[in-house]
């Protein structure tokens, strides 16, 4: 609920404090997902992420700790795990997209927030795979 409160640019939440608790317990639960989270020193979670075949459901850092890597955790042991991954990121969440395209995703889709809840312009993010860069080098040194 702290990140919501962060991005000032959301309309009031619709939902009160227990069925925002409630809604992501069922998530955590859910069998078919992948939840993985980022303990700190002191036993508190800094971060979490949520994953399903092809998708990321959810990927939230504490404020308190963002910029301090446990994003990038988050997406590189998803990444070890799934061969494509994409979600939506709010426009305005700039910090997101440049956690997300530091970490190989590409911005794919822009749409006017008419398809999500909160109404607030949105962008596809997806997983552009193993850096091009790289294996370009590998496929041009196999070849010679």
């Amino acid at each position: 609920m702290d990140a919501r409160t962060a991005m000032s640019y959301l309309p009031e939440n619709p939902y009160s404090g227990e069925q925002t608790v409630v809604f992501f317990q069922n998530l955590i639960e859910d069998p078919g997902d992948l939840v993985l989270k980022a303990e700190l020193e002191d036993g508190r979670i800094g971060g979490f992420g949520v994953f399903g075949e092809g998708r990321i459901d959810h990927l939230y850092v504490h404020p308190e700790h963002q910029g301090q890597g446990i994003g990038t955790k988050l997406l590189t042991a998803a990444q070890e795990r799934f061969s494509h991954l994409e979600g939506w990121v709010f426009e305005k969440n700039i910090g997101a997209i440049k956690l997300y395209e530091r970490n190989r995703f590409g911005v794919v889709e822009h749409t006017n927030g008419s398809r999500n809840e909160e109404g607030e312009p949105d962008v596809r993010i997806v997983w552009l795979g193993e850096d091009t860069a790289a294996s370009s080098a590998r496929a041009h040194t196999d070849v010679d």
